[in-house]
């Protein structure tokens, strides 16, 4: 069987970047850089989250309990 893509979300983002699949609650968590948004995905539920963030950030990384960890740059 050969690997496949999956649409999951209809989710528009101006420079969307920094996926990281979360092994321990199995979410996929993503931003968009110009749109100060940090977005997280719920396969099981098929639901989106996404909040806003301060500034424009560059990467997002997951965590232990419920937080994750956002980093940006100056522009």
């Amino acid at each position: 069987m050969s690997p496949g893509v999956e649409v999951v979300s209809s989710a528009i983002a101006q420079v969307g970047e920094g996926a990281v699949w979360c092994m321990r609650s199995a979410r996929l968590l993503w931003i968009d850089a110009w749109a100060k948004k940090g977005l997280l995905y719920h396969p099981d539920s098929g639901q989106m989250e996404h909040w806003d963030l301060p500034r424009r950030t560059g990467c997002v990384a997951s965590r232990s309990g419920p937080r994750v960890t956002a980093v940006s740059f100056a522009m």
